[in-house]
């Protein structure tokens, strides 16, 4: 770590581990907590749900946001809500990763789903 001409470390506790670490004035988080989530390990443990494999579809097709979101009833938020989730779970952090790993893992990984409400319902 550098320092700049008047600054100093100071001892900290970190607010998500309690490790002491030395940092500066206004940190919070010693250096192993700061890392990004994503690259601390990917959830592939968890399966993708009916709903995140239907988002995927639309998106691997070429929707936008928008367009997934009025095709499954829901708003754009939320299409970016799971969005965010999926490429945790899937380890991409594009669309097109997504739309790629879709097409050489997802579809022969997961089982066929309904593709509309309507078909839940008949």
């Amino acid at each position: 770590m550098v320092l700049l001409k008047g600054t100093s470390l100071v001892s900290h506790t970190c607010a998500r581990c309690g490790a002491e670490f030395q940092g500066l004035h206004r940190q919070y988080v010693c250096s192993a907590c700061s890392k990004c989530a994503a690259d601390k390990g990917r959830n592939y443990d968890r399966p993708l749900t009916p709903r995140e494999r239907q988002v995927i579809e639309r998106l691997a097709a070429g929707a936008a946001n928008k367009e997934i979101a009025a095709l499954l009833h829901l708003t754009e938020g939320t299409i970016k809500e799971y969005l965010y989730g999926i490429f945790r779970k899937v380890g991409v952090t594009s669309r097109l990763e997504l739309a790629l790993w879709w097409v050489q893992h997802g579809r022969a990984a997961q089982p066929e789903e309904p593709q509309d409400r309507e078909e839940l319902v008949a």
